[in-house]
């Protein structure tokens, strides 16, 4: 948890949930104490990891923070979270990669760009990386035991480009499920193949695999623009940041939905002016740039073009990368399905039942949840 700044006990307190990256805690604390000292309020700044769950039970409770700041996806859940609307006056995001939302009214804030997928290497041992899975596995016999790749594998954020590749997005244009059996099992058959050859190494995440490219260990890790920072502390200009690796000759797009803000709940008459200073300084040229510095996307066009032109090598190829991402066009429905991919994946990867079966069940599943989703919606609106 990040410490606010007190003045008195009397004084309003808000409370900021966020689940950005460990380098940021200095910034976010710094511009909490600005803006709490400028309206004599306490701002108060917490790391939450898993901000779906810490929210239905802050909202159970009926402790629902003032702010949460988190990856542009959350909007998915911006219903099921029951979200406060964007107050007047506060600015929405102009690039609809950030936590887009097909329909109004809106629920997100911009607040930096990126959260897409990228492959990190080093440059001393790497300095023409594979391009595509035929020349990766070339790479094997190099780490034959340990695995020569690092990845949250059974996360769906990093499953979903392979699904796009075969099955194309979640939703037909009647609002369907579009995922069809055999194009699951297409792509899980595609993405399982790095697991089942033994090329990721186990057990080993951001801080085990950044030595381990540092020393030459790994070919590789797996991850997003929210390890830049880390990644170039540690590897220096060694650090080569490229894009995920291409099937058939055609490139996998990653979802690039940046990082927003929202409301768990609408702001009081006391609350409504602390925030939109707050808010505003995030969105500030001055703070996007300083985000930028610690090895994020900003969200700021005049600080993006800026960073295209003059940052340093790695921000560029990320920044160049962010531009073919994916945007979340239909966020409801692809978190609606967030759990089926989950489970598919952590069933699959056990060795007890098989791709084609567990392609059937995620099919079904996926088309019985849109189902499901829709007549909750159509009945709410009724």
């Amino acid at each position: 948890m990040l410490g606010g700044v007190a003045f008195s006990k009397s004084d309003p307190s808000l409370v900021v949930w966020h689940r950005l990256q460990p380098q940021t805690e200095p910034l976010l604390q710094a511009i909490a104490e600005s803006v709490g000292r400028s309206e004599n309020s306490t701002i108060v700044m917490e790391t939450v990891e898993d901000l779906a769950l810490a929210l239905v039970k802050a909202k159970a409770s009926g402790h629902l923070p003032d702010l949460v700041i988190g990856p542009g996806d959350l909007v998915g859940l911006a219903q099921t979270l029951d979200f406060a609307p964007i107050p007047k006056g506060f600015q929405v995001p102009s690039d609809p990669r950030i936590a887009f939302e097909p329909r109004k009214p809106r629920h997100a804030l911009a607040f930096l760009g990126g959260n897409h997928l990228m492959v990190f290497y080093s440059r001393r041992y790497t300095p023409s990386p594979p391009e595509n899975f035929a020349q990766l596995a070339n790479w094997q016999a190099k780490w034959p035991d340990l695995g020569f790749l690092v990845w949250d594998f059974h996360e769906p954020y990093y499953f979903y480009p392979y699904l796009h590749f075969f099955a194309g997005p979640p939703v037909d244009q009647k609002g369907q499920f579009a995922w069809q059996k055999e194009d699951i099992a297409k792509a899980l058959t595609v993405y399982l193949k790095p697991y089942r050859e033994g090329w990721i190494r186990p057990h080993c995440r951001q801080t085990c695999a950044l030595q381990l490219l540092k020393n030459g260990e790994i070919l590789a890790m797996v991850s997003g623009d929210w390890a830049m920072g880390a990644a170039a502390r540690s590897l220096g200009e060694d650090l080569l940041v490229r894009p995920l690796w291409s099937i058939e000759k055609k490139p996998l797009r990653p979802l690039g939905t940046g990082w927003a803000i929202f409301f768990p709940k609408p702001p009081n008459q006391q609350s409504t002016p602390i925030l939109s200073k707050l808010v505003k300084k995030f969105q500030s040229i001055s703070t996007q740039k300083k985000f930028a510095d610690l090895g994020l996307v900003p969200s700021h066009p005049l600080v993006l073009k800026t960073q295209s032109q003059t940052g340093q090598p790695f921000q560029k190829q990320a920044l160049q990368h962010w531009q073919s991402a994916l945007p979340l066009r239909h966020p409801n429905e692809t978190m609606a399905l967030w759990h089926i991919m989950r489970k598919g994946i952590a069933i699959v990867t056990t060795g007890r039942v098989g791709i084609s079966e567990i392609s059937e069940r995620m099919a079904k599943l996926g088309s019985d949840t849109l189902r499901a989703q829709r007549a909750s919606q159509e009945a709410s609106e009724w």
